[in-house]
């Protein structure tokens, strides 16, 4: 699902952080910012951590947008790595998935630009403000967040996603080492723990218990309120799991009861 940071300019990601950020997000990494009236984009394919790392303290301290690509369509090639060019003045990254868009080849956000949003802004940029236009984008990245950067600088996001930390913005929680502070908050556990059974260990609602549920739904961008509702329903109807095969998963729902399903030995 990627991860997307909005560097200000000093900010410095340390070895560990990078390191960290590429176990999670090891598909493509990308920088975008604005210099001397034009938007550049950089974008590489590390092979490994310390490639990662040094690839990275090449844009350290840079006002910039950085971009580390978790593949969910697409190949992992050079050309499916964020940033994408939407205009001559305009560039693009995302985190997420764009349901109805990619395929085995091409990345969801690469078709997202190619079909519909470079045609859209081409010859009027200024459309991206248009209240109609970003509430249209908005609705395809619920749960996530884009961000473009212009020739003259200006940075804009969209979506409901993000968390500042230490004077740069985060888009999610899930895609790098997160303080623990940081972390959405899960209710604690109540009596239908007890009703509904248990995670891999066998202490029913107990604190560990509890901790697996998180730890699931701290892996995945989704509503809390959803999580939670959909892991009692999973809880109380074993079947259900079993039902879900890996082969016909094709909802944001669907995989996270793949998770479950793995973790508790289902699968």
């Amino acid at each position: 699902m990627c991860l997307i940071i909005d560097q200000p300019r000093g900010h410095i990601l340390t070895p560990y952080d990078v390191r960290e950020i590429y176990r999670r997000n090891k598909d493509g990494f990308g920088v975008m910012w604005a210099e001397g009236g034009k938007v550049h984009t950089r974008r590489y394919l590390p092979r490994n951590e310390e490639q990662a790392v040094a690839l990275y303290q090449r844009h350290a301290g840079r006002e910039c947008v950085l971009h580390w690509r978790m593949a969910t369509h697409g190949k992992v090639t050079l050309e499916n790595v964020h940033p994408f060019m939407v205009s001559d003045d305009i560039a693009m990254v995302h985190n997420g998935v764009l349901w109805g868009y990619g395929s085995k080849d091409e990345s969801d956000t690469r078709e997202f630009v190619r079909t519909e949003l470079a045609p859209l802004l081409a010859g009027n940029e200024t459309w991206l403000q248009e209240p109609d236009l970003i509430e249209w984008i908005e609705s395809a990245i619920v749960g996530s967040a884009m961000v473009f950067v212009r020739s003259d600088g200006r940075v804009e996001r969209m979506g409901n996603a993000g968390l500042e930390h230490n004077g740069a913005w985060y888009s999610n929680t899930y895609a790098w080492d997160c303080p623990k502070h940081l972390l959405p908050k899960i209710p604690a556990p109540t009596s239908w723990w007890d009703e509904y059974g248990s995670g891999p260990n066998d202490d029913v609602g107990s604190d560990a218990d509890h901790a697996d549920m998180v730890d699931v739904l701290s892996r995945v961008e989704i509503d809390r309120d959803d999580a939670l509702a959909w892991w009692h329903d999973a809880k109380r109807d074993q079947d259900l799991l079993d039902r879900h095969r890996a082969d016909d998963l094709d909802t944001e729902s669907d995989r996270l009861y793949r998770q479950w399903a793995i973790r508790w030995g289902k699968e």
